[in-house]
């Protein structure tokens, strides 16, 4: 992705009305010059959340949290900041250049999502007047308020009703084929894909709608059927239930599952925080997507033979990004839905609360093939629980797991561990991959500042450099963009070889890895901590400017309440602002 251009930057933010952005998340209300609503990030009851449209920031004081509107964005959307930056322009209608996408395709893009939208809107107006939908919708329980949410719609019987009303509006046949809104008989003639089918449209997380999913509400032999990819829609790459990403974000966890109506019936049951891959199999790229706004997340397949495949097989995905999910095991092969009908929200909450760590689950699938009361099955069990259990690169939760199956099992627990450690012994790769590294082309101006390059070479030549320096993040975000996916690199090394103290063996190596990134200085570890001693200190110092503008503009913006009008909680927090400025600036002056 190339760097966006500070002066396109600048007129992104200028364009944006950080009261309008905020309130489409919470509901605002004017107080004398700015506005006041219940924080997004934190529980409260009295509003302590200000925005002011005339500083263009936003700050809470019962958290602390504050910033302007990208940073508002980043925290909401869980986005990186050029992710967040051309969010933002996309929201606002403002084309960014880059090498990717020229001018045509940007506007061509813009056109199918404006097609799909109007076939949404369509759909929707179908659905309200048309019994059909309406019944199935009854029998299932799905009341108004989770219709408007998914923008759950309806495609008539008619043959050609879509195709006419697209028609009407002036759009080409060529466009709505390529979005798979239609389709062209061999007489040449076009006729709508999705007849008689409640529609499901997928949006993206800027609520771009990008395709749909249609379920027959009739006798098809295709129970669902969806949108072709296209220019827009690469189902890899996106889920459904993205509206549901905000209460994943605030609640901290999610539940992946299979279908759109599984995401809808829980939805419909007060589980807010359900969505579901575009396919049989979920991807790397859906799995980071999830990542953006949670860690913590739960695979709800159904309990089936098919549903325990796929949940074996995410959880493969996952492992591959870093991520280790807990896996919902629903008993006598039933979906969310059917088994908290037959079983009630308070059965389906005790499945959430003893999901499977993915060794677990793999260990009790693997157990209930075999018959416990036969030794030939007892020696097989053994045989595979070895071969799970060698698997597990953790030592710690190794051994937690081995006590564990012991137990179970009732065998010996020196012997178990002795065939567990044989085996990653004979079989186990000691080669520990390289971190990836981003190159640079040589011929093009390095990006990378000086603060930049410094931070670079303190975490390449040991790892304790890359968490002291978390708190000057600030740093190295505003002053390259390209420097975001260069700490990622590294600091995924790091996390996934925690043993390592550093990248590179010895000298020779870590100046190799420094070459990389455009560094032609060689550095001794001497001079490595002492250039860090000297930097964190420099950092320390701005640091505390920072942090007293940040106060200074708290300050302000309690100032231009009327005091007397004040709540106590507020009079207080006022206060405690006054009395961090001053002992900071004494700080500051160095008293």
């Amino acid at each position: 992705m190339s760097r966006i251009p500070e002066e396109t930057i600048e007129h992104i933010k200028e364009q944006a009305d950080i009261v309008s952005i905020i309130s489409e998340y919470i509901d605002l209300k004017k107080a004398g010059s700015n506005y006041l609503g219940l924080c997004p990030f934190h529980n409260e009851k009295t509003p302590s959340f200000t925005v002011s449209p005339s500083k263009e920031i936003f700050h809470c004081f019962g958290c602390g949290e504050g910033g302007d509107v990208i940073s508002f964005l980043m925290k909401k959307e869980g986005l990186s900041y050029p992710e967040t930056i051309r969010f933002l322009a996309d929201k606002l209608g403002i084309y960014i250049e880059n090498k990717d996408m020229d001018p045509d395709k940007y506007k061509r893009r813009k056109l199918l999502m404006e097609i799909n939208n109007d076939a949404r809107l369509f759909f929707y107006q179908n659905l309200l007047t048309n019994q059909i939908p309406k019944e199935y919708l009854k029998k299932r329980s799905i009341d108004k308020k989770c219709i408007n949410h998914f923008f759950l719609g309806y495609a008539d019987n008619s043959w050609d009703s879509l195709y006419n009303y697209m028609s009407q509006k002036g759009y080409k046949a060529e466009d709505l084929l390529e979005l798979g809104l239609i389709q062209k008989s061999k007489k040449g003639t076009y006729y709508d894909t999705f007849r008689n089918r409640l529609i499901f449209p997928i949006i993206d997380i800027r609520k771009n709608v990008l395709a749909f999913g249609g379920r027959t509400l009739g006798d098809d032999r295709a129970k669902y059927i969806n949108s072709k990819e296209s220019q827009i829609y690469h189902k890899r790459k996106n889920v459904y239930g993205t509206n549901n990403f905000h209460n994943i974000s605030k609640k901290g966890s999610a539940m992946l599952v299979e279908g759109y109506m599984d995401v809808i019936s829980l939805y419909n049951r007060g589980i807010d925080t359900a969505i579901a891959s575009l396919g049989t199999a979920i991807t790397q790229e859906q799995g980071r997507l999830i990542s953006r706004y949670t860690k913590d997340i739960y695979i709800v397949y159904d309990g089936d033979d098919a549903g325990i495949k796929a949940a074996d097989k995410a959880i493969d995905i996952f492992d591959s990004i870093k991520i280790e999910p807990k896996v919902v095991r629903i008993p006598d092969k039933m979906d969310p839905d059917d088994y908290i009908n037959k079983n009630g929200p308070e059965a389906f909450d005790n499945l959430i609360s003893n999901a499977y760590l993915p060794l677990l689950f793999r260990y009790d699938i693997i157990k209930s093939r075999y018959d416990l009361g036969l030794i030939d099955d007892r020696i097989k069990l053994n045989e595979d629980v070895v071969v799970l259990l060698s698997d597990e690169k953790s030592s710690l939760k190794r051994n937690e797991y081995i006590d564990l199956i012991v137990r179970d099992l009732d065998i010996d627990k020196d012997a178990l561990t002795a065939e567990v450690n044989f085996r990653m012994k004979n079989f186990e790769s000691k080669k520990k991959p390289a971190p990836k590294i981003v190159h640079q082309n040589p011929n093009k101006r390095n990006p990378l500042d000086k603060i930049t390059k410094a931070a670079i070479v303190f975490m390449i030549f040991n790892r304790k450099f890359i968490e002291s320096l978390l708190p000057y993040e600030w740093i190295y975000q505003s002053s390259s963009l390209e420097f975001d996916a260069i700490y990622k690199a590294i600091d995924g090394y790091y996390k996934e070889f925690p043993e390592q103290e550093a990248i590179g063996q010895d000298y020779i190596q870590k100046n190799r890895i420094l070459e990389g990134f455009l560094i032609e200085k060689h550095y001794t570890e001497e001079e490595v901590e002492e250039m860090y001693q000297n930097l964190t200190a420099q950092l320390e110092r701005v640091q505390q400017f920072n942090n007293r503008n940040k106060l200074l503009e708290e300050i302000g913006l309690l100032k231009e309440q009327d005091y007397s009008k004040m709540s106590a909680e507020l009079k207080e927090k006022y206060k405690e602002k006054l009395k961090e400025l001053f002992i900071l600036d004494k700080q500051i002056r160095g008293q």
